[in-house]
């Protein structure tokens, strides 16, 4: 199989939430790929434990998550903005508001509330999702790409690679998605 065909759109370098520099990722030999920063610089999650690392408090990010995660943190208290906003904003800036990792994201036990619950996200202003992903079931992708599929909305591939920061890292291309795979309603 030829790696250089595989697409992963859901990359992340040192610049935000990520371990390794972006040249890193651009070496990986994938066919396409996209560094997907997103603006973290409030002093809390990841750009607390590079904030931690930069100060000399901790000499690595791991160490710093083990400090940060010893004040137990609440995921809740971040104030991250509405789906509909946050698409908003992309679109204002001209991009293309994608859901990363739907299956991670929406915590339900039952396919048919997942499945609503995607359609709730999707009306808030949506282009597309991330339907192939690693941890995702077979289920979840076809319920995502049924629903892309129906809608017009773009398909996308990605691994969310972080670099070896995290226990569960994955590498660049797990996905082994190709562009013929994803179809017409591809998005790179």
């Amino acid at each position: 199989m030829n790696i250089g065909k595989f697409i992963d759109l859901h990359i992340h370098s040192l610049y935000s939430d990520g371990t390794m520099p972006p040249a890193e990722a651009v070496d990986s030999k994938v066919g396409t790929i996209s560094i997907t920063d997103s603006y973290v610089r409030r002093l809390g999650g990841w750009s607390a434990l590079h904030y931690l690392v930069a100060k000399g408090l901790t000499t690595d990010p791991l160490e710093a998550f083990k400090l940060y995660a010893s004040y137990k943190p609440q995921y809740e208290a971040a104030g991250f903005p509405d789906i509909s906003v946050v698409a908003k904003w992309i679109h204002e800036a001209g991009g293309v508001a994608i859901l990363a990792h739907p299956g991670k994201v929406i915590r339900v036990d039952a396919l048919e509330q997942f499945s609503m619950r995607l359609n709730q996200a999707v009306a808030c202003g949506l282009d597309g999702i991330e339907c192939y992903y690693p941890l995702h079931s077979t289920e979840i992708t076809k319920a995502c790409l049924d629903l892309c599929r129906t809608n017009g909305l773009y398909v996308t591939s990605g691994c969310d690679c972080h670099g070896d920061f995290l226990l569960e890292t994955r590498c660049i291309g797990e996905t082994k998605i190709t562009e013929k795979l994803l179809g017409r309603n591809v998005f790179w």
